[in-house]
């Protein structure tokens, strides 16, 4: 697991066990924290899927022109070929030394270095802001059933 990952992960669980050892027994203060907690987790997690998906996109606009310039490549040296052949005299008939040393040898593709797709982390980010959502509207209910309870009390 990446260590972004694992930040964002943890830190829901980290926030509730620090609510828990720091003994905050109140059930709205405990669901900001974590929506405020899993908020977090979600907009970290979203910031490495688009750094995923910049990186990702980067080396596919690489990969796309380096096929395209091999094509070029390709092409134009086959009708400088065959221009080249036509221009050459007949008694050499072979292929002389400038002619190999103007034919560039084959370049390998560019590396590919992003090999997680941006889809998970984009995923997990809409979650962690889901629980976010969730443990906000939990927390306005803690706030309306305190409310209640205190008008309960009152005479």
């Amino acid at each position: 697991m990446h260590y972004i990952t694992f930040l964002a992960v943890s830190a829901p669980l980290l926030v509730s066990l620090l609510c828990v050892s720091v003994d905050i027994s109140d059930g709205l203060t405990h669901s900001l924290f974590i929506a405020a907690a899993a908020s977090f987790s979600g907009f970290i997690m979203w910031m490495r899927s688009r750094y995923l998906a910049t990186l990702y996109l980067s080396e596919r606009q690489a990969r796309q022109r380096h096929f395209t310039d091999a094509l070029r490549r390709q092409f134009s040296d086959g009708t400088d070929a065959a221009a080249r052949e036509a221009a050459a005299p007949r008694a050499g008939g072979g292929v002389t030394d400038a002619d190999a040393k103007q034919v560039s040898p084959v370049s390998q593709p560019p590396r590919t270095v992003a090999r997680l797709s941006p889809v998970l982390p984009a995923f997990m980010a809409c979650c962690f802001f889901l629980l976010s959502v969730l443990f906000t509207i939990s927390a306005a209910l803690h706030a309306i059933w305190y409310v209640r309870s205190l008008e309960a009390e009152q005479p």
